[in-house]
């Protein structure tokens, strides 16, 4: 009987490390699988008066497929040719320019999200974004 309970203790332990071992591996490896990307504010040439007017995604560690980005909700268009889009692919280690509405009214406040089609990539506030000049 001694031994019968041993083993289910040793048995229930060795599951519950496995277990959580797997979880922050799992956890770790999603996290490593998406692509990291600087996103920086741009004037895009305009007045010099510091208005932010566009966010640009640069460098990649992995393609994106399906790139788009939103603020606060509404989906920003990218000069692609001489269409305008709402997506665009990003190859490992390239960049594109999404243009923020003119009409912007919180800046102070706008939330910008990068998606890949329906995976979310990161959010952040404009606010928090670095500007480059």
């Amino acid at each position: 009987m001694e031994i019968d309970s041993a083993l289910t203790i040793i048995t229930t332990v060795t599951s519950i490390i496995t277990a959580t071992v797997l979880i922050f591996t799992y956890r770790h490896n999603v996290k490593r699988d998406k692509p990291q990307f600087e996103l920086i504010s741009l004037n895009l040439g305009m007045k010099p008066d510091r208005k932010i007017r566009a966010i640009h995604i640069q460098n990649p560690t992995k393609p994106i497929d399906h790139c788009q980005v939103f603020c606060n909700g509404i989906a920003l268009e990218t000069q692609f040719g001489v269409h305008l889009r709402n997506w665009v692919y990003i190859h490992i280690g390239g960049s594109a320019d999404f243009k923020l509405p003119e009409d912007l009214v919180d800046r102070e406040n706008a939330t910008i999200v990068v998606k890949d089609g329906k995976r979310t990539l990161q959010k952040a506030k404009l606010k928090n974004i670095p500007y480059a000049f």
